[in-house]
């Protein structure tokens, strides 16, 4: 019985250490690509504040800011996710 409780504290011990090496691998990428991604939204941002007028407001209607701000987060997250799990993928 001791045997199994030393197999069973080691392999979830094991298990616990690669959740967090995941984690902050995920984390610390994820802090990268979000500065990488942050400057390229407030690139467009810029680039958006330099059309006419009449542009701006249809462009505001649309709610285009937002769909940028939505499209620039989700690469963040796949960015942040992939590099989590490639530290779980075994090899072929």
């Amino acid at each position: 019985m001791a045997a199994l409780a030393s197999l069973l504290a080691s392999a979830i011990g094991r298990i616990f250490l690669q959740i967090l090496l995941a984690l902050g691998i995920g984390f610390a990428t994820y802090k990268g690509s979000d500065q990488l991604i942050s400057y390229a939204g407030q690139q467009i941002q810029s680039y958006l504040g330099a059309l006419p007028p009449n542009m701006i407001q249809a462009i505001n209607l649309l709610q285009i800011p937002t769909v940028i701000s939505i499209i620039l987060a989700s690469y963040v997250s796949r960015v942040g996710v992939s590099s989590a799990f490639k530290r779980f993928t075994v090899a072929k």
